[in-house]
């Protein structure tokens, strides 16, 4: 009877849990979220073009990076340096960012590869495609910091965007 009575305490005892935290980094959908190595960092990437770096305890943006051209796929976090991230999009862009070099509204990109997944043939038919201002025809869908390999980066792409 004690070990009967004990179990239904247990059942029904609420669990105390605190409320869920809502943000809304963004105006449009998200595609990829990463969690900074030290967990206090939360990076979001967008179809509004921009990856927003949000404080987990605060819930304020801390940096806003500007500089796809296209809607921003992935995200990386570099497992050595908690200030550097890479992004990849459909624009077929890869942006490196440091967040040391950071002005906390409108971040730049620190290094960019260009039409990271373009044939060597199809380089001519991306500048016409661009100068036509249509999107580039392959899109960066993932990427990663090689954590064994400090300044190598690992990227996939995709074909039909």
């Amino acid at each position: 009877m004690f070990i009967l009575s004990l179990f239904l305490i247990i059942l029904l005892t609420p669990v105390l849990a605190p409320p869920p935290t809502i943000w809304q980094p963004h105006t449009n959908g998200i595609f990829d979220i990463q969690w900074s190595a030290s967990d206090d960092l939360l990076a979001t990437a967008s179809g509004d073009r921009s990856v927003k770096i949000t404080s987990v305890q605060t819930g304020t943006t801390l940096y806003s990076l500007k500089g796809h051209a296209g809607t921003v796929k992935c995200i990386s976090w570099d497992s050595r340096n908690p200030q550097l991230l890479s992004t990849g999009g459909r624009d077929g862009f890869i942006h490196l960012w440091d967040l040391r070099l950071a002005n906390r509204e409108n971040v730049i990109p620190s290094v960019t590869i260009a039409s990271a997944h373009e044939d060597v043939e199809e380089l001519g038919k991306t500048k016409v495609r661009r100068a036509k201002n249509l999107p580039p025809s392959r899109t960066v869908t993932g990427i990663l910091q090689n954590a064994l390999e400090p300044h190598q980066l690992i990227s996939s792409g995709s074909a039909d965007g």
